[in-house]
């Protein structure tokens, strides 16, 4: 295994309980805004609610991609960001339930 797997296995392996909990910090937040928000407005809120330590979106945008894989956050349009003033993505949460043992995705609640 060459240097940069394993030194990215070992970081990865650092992160991976913070990841997992800052998923759900943001899709939990971001549940709250059903007009969906930007990445910069999300970490700036989430900064301002004290839930993370700081309002670069670089610390949920990562969380944001893994979430939009698992299905669990859209991205609905482009809008002009209130922190950034650019035209950037709108996130929107998931909710999903079960009904008769079957998943259904909810977009509009």
């Amino acid at each position: 295994m060459s240097i940069t797997k394993i030194t990215r296995k070992k970081a990865y392996e650092e992160i991976k309980e913070t990841a997992i909990s800052r998923r759900v910090a943001v899709k939990t937040f971001l549940l709250d805004y059903k007009e969906g928000l930007t990445a910069n407005e999300i970490a700036k809120g989430m900064q301002k609610e004290g839930i993370i330590h700081g309002s670069d979106r670089n610390l949920v945008h990562p969380r944001l991609n893994e979430l939009v894989k698992q299905g669990d956050v859209f991205v609905d349009g482009r809008k002009t960001c209130s922190v950034s003033g650019k035209t950037c993505a709108i996130y929107k949460a998931i909710i999903k339930v079960k009904v008769n043992t079957q998943e259904k995705t909810l977009f509009d609640y």
